[in-house]
């Protein structure tokens, strides 16, 4: 089957600031957008949100946890990726959507000061969860 290319892609990585995270999951999604021979097998448009419950500033996170990210589009990669900081209670999810929708372009999260304007429009898109936190 075909992967959807157009339609705006969130993969949200849960416990991203983690051992995990930092040696295999971020260079896979680098891998799969932009590196393995057959790339893209993710859009490159993806956004790479890493979900945490400590306190970091985005580019300190980045630094750290991206740090076995190796390619020539790195500097693309990277700047599709955030960090939002939250716990694993209901209103943060709430925050999360909200946060979400304002990356993803959903117009009635553009109001969101929490979010960036990224300029993409429609109120579709897809995301994937990865929990990457212990049981």
């Amino acid at each position: 089957k075909v992967v959807d290319m157009d339609t705006p892609l969130s993969v949200i990585v849960f416990g991203a600031t983690g051992d995990l995270a930092k040696k295999k999951l971020f260079p896979a999604l680098y891998q799969l957008m932009f590196g393995c021979p057959d790339a893209p097998l993710l859009p490159q448009t993806t956004r790479v949100i890493g979900y945490g419950r400590s306190a970091h500033e985005r580019q300190a996170f980045l630094d750290k946890q991206c740090v076995n990210v190796v390619g020539e589009k790195k500097d693309v990669f990277l700047k599709q990726c955030f960090y939002f900081q939250g716990s694993y209670i209901e209103e943060d999810f709430a925050r999360l959507h909200d946060f979400l929708c304002g990356l993803e372009g959903n117009v009635a999260a553009k109001d969101s000061a929490a979010a960036p304007d990224t300029g993409a429009t429609g109120a579709k898109a897809n995301r994937i969860f990865f929990l990457s936190v212990p049981p």
